[in-house]
């Protein structure tokens, strides 16, 4: 006799292979090409010379590395927030409660076995409050606009020109800005503003972070992030 058809089984095991097949595929995604056609193309003499100056003064932070926020200067909430006390608890201790619930809520609404969850789960889970923040890899960040952790810096150029980054901009404008790389700052739309909690744009600059390079290095260096 052949086994019983079990539609919620079917319909959890379904939803299985559909979530690691998504999985998989993020691990496949490439970042966006600059688009030459529209943009103009890339000037490639500047481009290389621009890869050494990234190589020389960015390459080696931008690694998924954890940094202090003194190390980039840049605005602290977010990080010191995250490890504010909730109730004399650390924040960390007292919502890993709730989202444990929240996460076997799914698991149970989608009607996923305790073996499966087991499987599909990380291993351990770990919240916790670093007071850093992370420096990721800078592939296709030319499409990645605004800059910083909080979204505080429109393009790269106003990156690179830290005395320059406007204390408002518009955001929610989908006219790209080939040249300064980033989005228009004028506009209909919403505003930032940068005086309020969280939403400073300070930090990221000086010799370390390139906003002391001269006008040309600078050039070259927002021409080799097209090409990355």
């Amino acid at each position: 006799m052949g086994a019983v058809f079990d539609p919620k089984t079917y319909e959890s095991t379904l939803r299985i292979a559909n979530l690691h097949r998504l999985e998989v595929l993020t691990h496949k995604l490439q970042a966006p090409k600059w688009p030459a056609d529209v943009f103009g193309p890339i000037d490639q003499a500047k481009a290389a010379a621009g890869e050494k100056i990234f190589n020389d003064t960015c390459r080696g932070c931008h690694q998924n590395g954890l940094y202090p926020m003194i190390v980039a200067g840049t605005d602290p909430l977010r990080a010191n927030s995250f490890g504010r006390p909730v109730g004399g608890v650390p924040f960390p201790a007292m919502v890993k409660p709730v989202l444990d619930g929240l996460k076997a809520r799914a698991f149970s609404d989608d009607g996923i076995s305790a073996a499966d969850q087991a499987a599909m789960d990380a291993k351990q889970v770990v919240w916790r409050a670093t007071g850093q923040y992370l420096a990721r890899p800078l592939t296709g960040v030319w499409a990645t606009a605004p800059y910083l952790h909080n979204g505080s810096v429109p393009t790269l150029w106003h990156l690179l020109h830290p005395a320059q980054r406007p204390a408002k901009f518009i955001v929610g404008n989908r006219e790209y800005d080939p040249a300064k790389l980033g989005y228009a700052t004028d506009g209909n739309g919403w505003t930032f503003d940068t005086s309020q909690p969280g939403n400073s744009n300070i930090g990221h600059a000086g010799d370390t972070y390139g906003a002391k390079l001269t006008e040309d290095q600078k050039d070259a260096l927002l021409e080799y992030l097209k090409t990355i």
